[in-house]
């Protein structure tokens, strides 16, 4: 790959060789429920960290709430 208005040489590209490609080994998948009980789920009553925190800058500040929820349903 060259800049075409300086004529400097950014990087060298070389082919793909999809015949090596196509015999490569695949990663294969044990245990699926392992992999899918990896990531831990916050228990559904707890505020995430990142909310958490806005909510605590926002409350520093002394402004009233953005959104009140509504209780009609």
């Amino acid at each position: 790959m060259v800049d075409h208005i300086t004529g400097k040489i950014l990087q060298r590209l070389f082919p793909i060789d999809k015949i090596k490609n196509a015999n490569g080994a695949r990663k294969t998948i044990e245990d699926i429920e392992s992999v899918l009980n990896m990531a831990e789920t916050p228990p559904e009553d707890e505020i995430a960290p990142l909310m958490k925190k806005y909510m605590e800058e926002h409350f520093s500040r002394g402004i009233p709430l953005s959104y009140i929820p509504n209780d009609e349903d």
